[in-house]
């Protein structure tokens, strides 16, 4: 999907690569690697990516919440553990790619 995303931007004409790039980078950031199994936003931020559709219908997620400090800690321990888990998938697939 990110190639065809790079070769459409190829193909803009000049200077109008620019207005489609932050459009590509979103794509990347929200798409699941075949290596960690993990979004690279998931990976940086802890959860998924709420996407603009979501902000404007006003979606469950958008919803602010007072967090407390027990639920900031079970968040940012559920973030170690994927990311812990990314480690091991990211062994995985090294160890399928060798041979």
């Amino acid at each position: 999907i990110f190639n065809a995303v790079s070769k459409a931007l190829f193909n803009l004409p000049k200077g109008k690569w620019t207005q489609e790039l932050v459009t590509s980078i979103w794509g990347h950031n929200i798409l699941c690697t075949q290596t960690t199994r993990f979004t690279p936003f998931h990976l940086l931020y802890g959860e998924e990516a709420i996407t603009l559709e979501e902000l404007k219908l006003g979606s469950f997620r958008t919803e602010i919440t007072a967090t407390t400090p027990i639920q900031r800690y079970v968040e940012l321990e559920t973030t170690k553990n994927a990311r812990l888990h990314v480690a091991s998938n990211l062994d995985k697939y090294h160890e399928e790619t060798k041979t």
